[in-house]
């Protein structure tokens, strides 16, 4: 069905679609960076251009739908599907399914180079710890799933079809909730803190002071492979990429241990250099 309600010179369209297959479109969509009404018009006009309807979607338990297409468009798509035999719901279903056979998921675009970022601040309770850990979990969730994100209003209405706020709303709070996919890199946080607050904060346990350590490592005397005290923080928004080098309380002890260590400005550096291949970005507290 369609209605006379117009958005930036489009008709808007209303029909119906199962909900994996509406989260598949948004997911895909907000990955290659295009609004949803220009997949759907896409995915029309390349099933209307086959010589015959491809393989059936299941549609059970398909709710409402409803985009924004080209004028005239939609009732073509309605001849096309009357043609074929299909429901208008299946020729829907079959479109996206197309389009997204045919723009499958951008990979990761890992950096040639470990990046590597220091949160600091002398003073405390300034949100060190609340930065690192947010930032490490944005940068490693799921690509391939739709996380919230709160980002200025006037790109949120770049990513949308639409923006159906009321402008007074708009003007009174310049940010707002977007759903948008993880970018999947493989994150390493460091707590350099002997104050173990971010390793306390997810979940972990402080290195013991009689083991190893980064400190260990900084000033020249590891016992072991520093790979060895990384752990994983366990949840299915980031799959294994994100790690944490727990803090040890022995790092209070740091400065009188770098005072016999050769160029010891560069001591965290080297310390962190074997690491620094198994991570696309690395974050220190």
């Amino acid at each position: 069905m369609s209605s006379p309600t117009t958005s930036n010179d489009r008709e808007k369209v209303v029909s119906k679609l199962p909900g994996w297959l509406r989260q598949n479109l948004k997911i895909r969509a907000a990955q290659h960076g295009i609004e949803i009404q220009a997949a759907v018009e896409q995915g029309i006009r390349a099933w209307c251009g086959l010589a015959s309807a491809p393989a059936t979607i299941d549609t059970a338990g398909a709710d409402s739908f409803s985009t924004f297409l080209p004028p005239g468009q939609w009732e073509e798509f309605r001849q096309v599907v009357a043609d074929r035999r299909v429901s208008l719901i299946q020729g829907l279903a079959q479109s996206i399914q197309l389009w997204l056979d045919t723009n499958p998921a951008p990979d990761v675009e890992r950096p040639e180079v470990t990046r590597r970022i220091i949160v600091c601040n002398q003073k405390g309770g300034v949100g060190k710890t609340a930065v690192t850990a947010g930032l490490g979990e944005a940068l490693a969730e799921d690509p391939n799933a739709l996380h919230p994100v709160q980002i200025a209003k006037a790109l949120a209405k770049a990513l949308r079809a639409s923006d159906t706020q009321p402008e007074d709303q708009q003007a009174s709070d310049p940010l707002e909730i977007e759903n948008l996919p993880g970018l999947g890199l493989r994150v390493l946080l460091v707590d350099f803190d002997p104050q173990c607050h971010l390793t306390n904060q997810l979940g972990a346990s402080p290195l013991p002071m009689n083991g190893d350590s980064l400190t260990n490592h900084m000033a020249g005397d590891p016992k072991g492979d520093l790979r060895d005290l990384v752990v994983s923080i366990d949840d299915e928004h980031f799959n294994g990429r994100l790690h944490l080098l727990p803090a040890c309380n022995d790092a209070f002890l740091l400065d009188v241990r770098l005072s016999a260590v050769r160029a010891r400005e560069a001591a965290l550096e080297r310390a962190l250099a074997p690491l620094e291949p198994d991570y696309d970005v690395i974050l220190v507290d």
